[in-house]
C-alpha cells in the first residue's frame, strides 16, 4: 500500500513542474498495478488549492473512486498533537499512512518527515526507481 501526500496530488492536477513521476504513480493506483490511499484531509486540501471548476471536482471524485481513503480521527489528531514534527498537517498525513498500513508515504517533502520505523518516506521519483529495479 502506498501512501501519496497532497503535495504529489496537486503536482499532477496543477501541473507543476516534474509533475511525470507522480502521474504515473496515481495511474498505476488507477489501474489497479498498485493499492494507494489518502488521508481524509488530502480532499479538501486539494479542492482548495485547485478550485471549484467542473474539471477539478470531476478528478477528486475519480482520485476518491480509486484510492482508500483514511479517515481523519481522534488517534490520528492526538498523534499527531504529540509529534515532534514541525508541520501539523504532515504530521497527520504521515499518521493517516501509518492508520492506513501503507508501505510507502510519497511526498515532494521528504525532508519534512522524519524518518519512521515501518514505513519508507519517498519521493515519487525514488518509488518509480525502487519499482523499475
Amino acid at each position: 500500500m502506498i501512501f501519496l501526500d497532497a503535495n504529489v496530488l496537486v503536482d499532477v492536477l496543477s501541473a507543476r513542474e516534474g509533475f511525470e513521476a507522480s502521474a504515473e504513480i496515481i495511474e498505476s493506483v488507477k489501474n489497479g498495478k498498485e493499492k494507494g490511499c489518502l488521508s481524509a484531509l488530502t480532499i479538501p486540501i486539494i479542492w482548495y488549492v485547485l478550485g471549484e471548476s467542473k474539471e477539478s471536482v470531476k478528478e477528486i471524485e475519480t482520485l476518491a473512486k480509486h484510492f482508500k481513503i483514511v479517515s481523519l480521527n481522534s488517534q490520528i489528531l492526538n498523534n499527531s498533537f504529540k509529534s515532534d514534527m514541525d508541520d501539523f498537517e504532515d504530521s497527520i498525513q504521515l499518521n493517516s499512512a501509518l492508520k492506513g498500513r501503507s508501505e510507502f508515504l510519497i511526498t515532494r517533502n521528504k525532508k519534512d518527515f522524519k524518518l519512521h520505523s515501518g514505513i519508507a518516506i519517498l519521493t515519487p521519483e525514488e518509488f518509480l526507481a525502487m519499482h523499475r529495479n
